[in-house]
């Protein structure tokens, strides 16, 4: 009456319609309730269920067999058909019930039967008996669990012929996933197919064997070997309800995906909060590090500038400055005029001025006499501006200037006119280094021009933007010369032969070959002075033995060796002899610590000292001195002591055809040409003496 007639094979093939009349017999009809799924909800008569409610608006929906509408309509067929096997399930369960006292009721019996007859033979029939049936059941489990399938599906497939009609059971060795849709199959994640062999045995609770993946235990113990066949629930992959479902699956796992997807993105997007948070922290750290470095730098700075050795500081550059000027004054006469280096001087000057004034009024600037110069001449207004001409400047212009300020202004002004003059020197010798200079010249123009107007901004460290700036623009300008300065072999290259601008101030270099040449070996000639202990006194320290005598003696007090090397025997074997020149004086220092203000005292002197031995090598000399062992300062008064060192002068001269080359030559953009009247004698009062070498300007560490 409730269910369709089904055996174990109907499932195994499409659904077959069957004509059944109505006779009133109440048999099952499964076409008339197919015509009643196809029907339309009724148009007056509501439901009388939720589900049947919901049902009739999903059916009169015009997409009612779309994927949503369709979902729907199969939940509410599948909550009816629910209610009706309920009714079903619970009869099954009273007779279940009624079974099981039954049942019960026999065990009871058998119980009293055995306790009547305790027969171990009757006890061990029943025992056979029970295996047997429990074989039996075990048999019949597979067939049990597929016919309590079999008569709902045939329902569904009976009820729903257009939708699951062509649904059927398909053995697991016979499926093909190109023809069919496999229900619970077809649509998992994909997962990587990795073949698993499971080896073991599988026990009860009470340790009996149940399977064993070795057949031969298997076989002993009496285990059935063989595999049940597996049915798969299919339906055709082209089918409607197939493509239905597949899509309601690929849109099912799509929206977990963008959830998955999403969820990932909120957990990236906290762990990047996270990080954001610990990257703040650490930046608000590090700025609070930086800000404590400096304050500290600040308060260093302050310390610094508003102390006394800074003022000192800047007279002891500005003296030696001077006298930079005045050891080049002979090279800036000749390569730059007389005129640029009285210029040089009388700037070095002014700012040696400065600097004393500035050093005077830090350190005794409540002494009367630099008040009394403060007043008379630092202080006193030497011109005033007329007011209409400070409007002119927006009233930025100061109104009175006085000496200090006129004497700043001129000494600016002498810096802003000599490096111009560089710069164009530079710049007529091809050298980049004109850019720097007229950088200089910027900063110092800006400085002199700018202390005519008042001060607007913030002081930082004591100074004002426009010191500032004008700070800035010439160390910038002194750091590219530096940089961009040329070397003596670009300076060649540039202006010798080979290149291509013809100075007029360099005519030596692309009008004289020789000379271009000469001076070209020079920069290769690599002349080095070493001055060191004697190494071969040790040697000598012996018996003399078969030494000769003069050597033998004067290697043993020579305690000093001097060795001077060179290239020129390489680069120059072909145009001539090479011989080397040298000189050397004794520098005797004496040195004097005074206890009352911990001051040192030095004075020093120059007296001529002959070499005990010489040795010649074909690229070298060697030179050996009995030089007094210094002293040490003394550790008790009176601090006095005196040191002594080898100050060396040499010079290389290549003697050859109808020429005479001495060595070290001057740079290529000199135009010095050597005199034997005036370069013939080393002078130890200069460092820089041209066509002489010394330790300071030629020291071994020179490749």
């Amino acid at each position: 009456m409730l269910w369709p007639e089904a055996d174990d094979d109907t499932l195994l093939k499409p659904y077959q319609a069957v004509q059944t009349p109505n006779n009133g017999e109440g048999h099952y009809r499964a076409d008339a309730l197919n015509q009643v799924a196809q029907l339309n909800a009724p148009p007056s008569e509501e439901p009388a269920t939720l589900e049947g409610n919901m049902l009739a608006g999903l059916m009169q929906q015009p997409d009612f067999l779309l994927l949503p509408s369709a979902k729907s309509g199969a939940a509410a067929l599948i909550t009816v058909w629910e209610n009706l096997s309920s009714a079903l399930k619970e009869a099954q369960k009273e007779l279940s019930g009624a079974s099981t006292e039954y049942v019960r009721a026999a065990d009871q019996s058998r119980r009293r039967q055995l306790d009547v007859h305790d027969h171990e033979s009757d006890l061990h029939h029943e025992q056979e008996r029970s295996n047997g049936l429990k074989e039996g059941l075990g048999n019949q489990a597979f067939p049990a669990k597929y016919r309590m399938y079999t008569k709902d599906l045939q329902l569904l497939r009976s009820m729903l012929q257009q939708d699951f009609g062509d649904m059927v059971f398909i053995r697991r060795t016979a499926a093909n996933q190109k023809n069919y849709y496999f229900f619970g199959l077809t649509d998992l994640p994909a997962a990587p197919q990795n073949a698993r062999r499971i080896f073991g045995e599988l026990l009860d609770m009470e340790g009996q064997l149940l399977a064993s993946s070795n057949g031969l235990t298997a076989n002993r113990a009496g285990i059935d070997q063989q595999a049940q066949e597996l049915l798969l629930l299919a339906i055709p992959k082209n089918h409607r309800t197939a493509r239905l479902i597949s899509e309601l699956n690929r849109q099912i796992a799509e929206e977990l995906r963008i959830q998955n997807d999403l969820h990932q993105a909120r957990e990236r997007r906290e762990a990047a909060r996270g990080r954001l948070s610990e990257a703040n922290n650490a930046l608000k750290q590090a700025q609070e590090r930086l800000a404590q470095q400096e304050r500290g730098w600040r308060r260093s700075a302050r310390g610094v500038l508003g102390s006394t050795a800074f003022p000192a500081g800047v007279l002891i550059l500005e003296a030696f400055n001077v006298r930079a000027e005045f050891e080049a004054r002979d090279a800036a006469i000749r390569n730059k005029g007389e005129f640029r280096s009285a210029v040089g001087l009388i700037s070095a000057g002014t700012d040696l001025l400065l600097a004393m004034e500035f050093l005077a009024n830090k350190v005794a600037h409540n002494h009367s006499l630099v008040q009394n110069f403060q007043n008379r001449y630092a202080e006193r207004v030497v011109l005033r501006i007329p007011p209409k001409v400070a409007e002119v400047f927006g009233q930025k212009l100061i109104t009175e200037v006085t000496g200090k300020l006129a004497f700043q202004s001129f000494a600016g002004t002498l810096f802003v006119g000599i490096s111009i003059y560089d710069a164009l020197h530079e710049a007529s010798l091809g050298d980049d280094a004109a850019w720097g200079y007229g950088l200089m010249a910027v900063g110092g123009l800006v400085g002199a021009i700018g202390g005519f107007f008042t001060a607007s901004g913030a002081a930082f460290l004591g100074m004002g933007p426009v010191a500032w700036a004008t700070l800035l623009l010439i160390l910038a300008g002194a750091a590219l010369v530096w940089w961009l300065d040329d070397s003596p072999i670009e300076e060649w290259l540039t202006t010798g032969p080979f290149g291509g601008n013809r100075s007029a101030k360099v005519p030596h270099l692309w009008n004289d070959p020789q000379e271009a040449f000469y001076r070209l070996v020079s920069l290769f000639a690599g002349i080095r002075i070493r001055i060191g202990a004697n190494p071969e006194q040790a040697r000598f320290s012996g018996a003399m033995g078969l030494l000769d005598p003069a050597e033998y003696h004067a290697m043993r007090r020579a305690n000093s060796r001097v060795r001077i090397e060179s290239n020129l025997r390489g680069l120059a074997a072909i145009l001539g002899s090479a011989n080397i020149q040298a000189v050397s004086q004794l520098r005797s220092s004496s040195h004097r610590l005074s206890p009352r203000d911990m001051t040192q005292s030095n004075s020093h002197s120059l007296s001529p000292i002959r070499p005990l031995a010489q040795r010649m090598f074909p690229d070298a000399l060697e030179l050996f001195y009995e030089v007094p062992l210094s002293q040490s300062m003394p550790r008790t008064p009176p601090h006095r002591w005196q040191t002594y060192a080898l100050t060396v002068r040499a010079q290389i001269i290549l003697q050859g055809e109808e020429r005479t080359w001495v060595f070290p030559a001057p740079s290529p953009t000199d135009v010095l040409r050597y005199n034997p009247d005036q370069h013939d004698e080393p002078d130890f009062r200069k460092t820089n003496q041209p066509f002489w070498a010394n330790e300071q300007t030629h020291p071994d560490s020179q490749p």
